[in-house]
């Protein structure tokens, strides 16, 4: 157990640090602290810590928001962006194929 308690308070201060850097990387601190509430909530429910889980629960919460929007939906945005780029090119070299005929 001490284990676990080790291992979501460390991952919760790398949360922190990776959202403090405001780097590329600073999504990422969603995703640690995921980790983190996970394993507070494991330890929680090992040492019948009911409130510690409750609040747990409402983090993970927050966690999962977060990887959605800083991750995930930026993600699909640009594919989305890649996938409207690709197209335009094809109508723009499908457009000068019609002109070369006449």
């Amino acid at each position: 157990m001490q284990l676990i308690e080790i291992l979501s308070a460390t991952l919760g201060l790398l949360g922190a640090a990776l959202l403090a850097s405001r780097s590329r990387w600073a999504g990422w601190a969603f995703v640690a602290w995921l980790i983190s509430n996970i394993g507070w909530i494991v330890f929680g429910a090992g040492n019948q810590h009911w409130f510690l889980i409750a609040q747990q629960i409402g983090f993970t919460i927050t966690s999962v928001l977060g990887i959605w929007t800083w991750l995930i939906h930026p993600a699909l945005r640009r594919a989305e962006a890649e996938i409207e780029m690709e197209r335009i090119a094809v109508n723009l070299l499908d457009d000068d194929d019609g002109k070369d005929a006449l």
